[in-house]
C-alpha cells in the first residue's frame, strides 16, 4: 500500500497475486461509505427477486441509471471489470465469476449484509442464534447472486463506452458445474494451493454468529465474514 501511494501502478508478473488482491479489498473496506449505498442495494435486491431474467436484467439496468450516484456507479463498474479479468482465467485460478463474486461481495454490498436493506423475509434477529445464522446466510447469497449477475450480466446492464466485458463460455461453463464437482477435485484444489473461499464461508459465518460476534449495524460485517484472498 506504501509503494502504491508513492505512484506505483505497474506489478510484475511474478508478483503475489494474494497480496495485490488484500491491497485491493483494503482499499474497498476503509471506504468511508459502501461504495453501493443501502438505497441502491435495496433497489438491487428488489430487482434480483424478480421471476423472470430479462425483467430482473432491465430492472437492474434501471437502478443502475436511476438511483446509482455517479461515482458509485463508475466505481462499481470499475470493480467488475477488475473481476472480469480474474474470472476470464478460471481454467488458470479457478476463480469462477461466483468465487469471485463471494470474495468481493460483501466488500460492494456492505449495506445489505449488515442488515441495512429491506428484505421481504426479513428475520427476528432477537437473541436466537439459529435466527441470526439463517438471516446473515440469506443477505450473504443474494449479494454474492447479485454481484454475480451483474459481473455475467455486464453488457446487458451496463451501457456506456467502455470495451465489452464479457466471459467465455468457458468460464460460465465451469461455474455452473462446480457444484457437481467431486470430493476428489476439492482435495486436489487444495493440495495446489487454491482457497475454497464457499466452504469456509459457512464455517466462519457459524462461528461469527454463534459467538455473538455478528453485528447488524457494523459496516465492516461483509467484509470479515468473507476476508478471502483473490
Amino acid at each position: 500500500m506504501n509503494e502504491y501511494e508513492q505512484g506505483r501502478t505497474e506489478f510484475a508478473p511474478d508478483e503475489d497475486a494474494h497480496v495485490v488482491g488484500d491491497c485491493v479489498k483494503h482499499v474497498l473496506r476503509e471506504l468511508p461509505s459502501s461504495p453501493v449505498p443501502a438505497s441502491c442495494c435495496t433497489a438491487l435486491l428488489e430487482a434480483f427477486r424478480l421471476e423472470s431474467k430479462e425483467s430482473r436484467i432491465n430492472s437492474m439496468r434501471a437502478a443502475m441509471s436511476e438511483t446509482f450516484p455517479e461515482p458509485n456507479r463508475r466505481l462499481l463498474q470499475r470493480i467488475l471489470r477488475m473481476m472480469h479479468t480474474v474470472a476470464s482465467h478460471t481454467t488458470e485460478n479457478r476463480m469462477t465469476p461466483s468465487a469471485v463474486a463471494a470474495c468481493m461481495a460483501p466488500l460492494l454490498l456492505r449495506p445489505l449484509l449488515a442488515g441495512e436493506c429491506e428484505m421481504e423475509d426479513d428475520i427476528d434477529m432477537s437473541d436466537d442464534s439459529s435466527a441470526q445464522l439463517i438471516a446473515a446466510a440469506n443477505a450473504a447469497n443474494n449479494a454474492q447472486c447479485i454481484v454475480t449477475t451483474l459481473l455475467e450480466e455486464y453488457e446487458s446492464i451496463f451501457d456506456d463506452e467502455h470495451p465489452r466485458c464479457s466471459l467465455s463460455p468457458d468460464s460460465r461453463i465451469q461455474d455452473s458445474g462446480s457444484e457437481e464437482s467431486t470430493d476428489d477435485e476439492t482435495v486436489d484444489a487444495k493440495d495446489n494451493g487454491f482457497h475454497d473461499a464457499e466452504n469456509d464461508v459457512d464455517q466462519e459465518l457459524d462461528e461469527r454468529i454463534l459467538s455473538g460476534n455478528l453485528s447488524e449495524s457494523s459496516a465492516r460485517t461483509g467484509a470479515d465474514l468473507y476476508d478471502y484472498q483473490v
